[in-house]
């Protein structure tokens, strides 16, 4: 099982689902935080094995889409070509979440959760 750092993991691509955030965000995923050094509360919420299933598979497939238009944006010539990857990018990540079940909110919550909780987080690399 490979190792994933926490933070690399979750927050990038959740914060560019939950809150639009621009094509930076996305491109963070490839290391640092998007949340600039604010703590963020975790939420307390309980989490099954078919959530967490699903949440596994709708970050896989996140993850993938983040780096098919990470580089897309970065080569963009123009601010309007860069919102319109990003849009792009945005619809496919949410489809990507709903494909596995989870609503975009949901799949926020657990990886909010996870990023405080190393047991789900855990459970999540598991389920990879």
């Amino acid at each position: 099982m490979k190792q994933i750092n926490a933070s690399r993991f979750l927050a990038p691509v959740a914060l560019a689902i939950a809150l639009g955030a621009s094509g930076t965000a996305v491109a963070q995923n490839q290391g640092g935080s998007a949340q600039g050094g604010m703590q963020q509360q975790a939420p307390d919420i309980d989490v099954s094995d078919e959530q967490v299933e699903s949440f596994a598979e709708a970050q896989s497939r996140v993850a993938e889409i983040g780096e098919k238009w990470t580089p897309r944006m970065q080569e963009a010539e123009s601010s309007e070509d860069v919102q319109k990857a990003r849009e792009q990018a945005q619809q496919e990540m949410v489809i990507a979440v709903e494909n596995a079940g989870l609503s975009v909110q949901e799949y926020n919550q657990i990886a909010r959760a996870a990023q405080a909780d190393e047991e789900l987080r855990e459970k999540i690399q598991e389920a990879q």
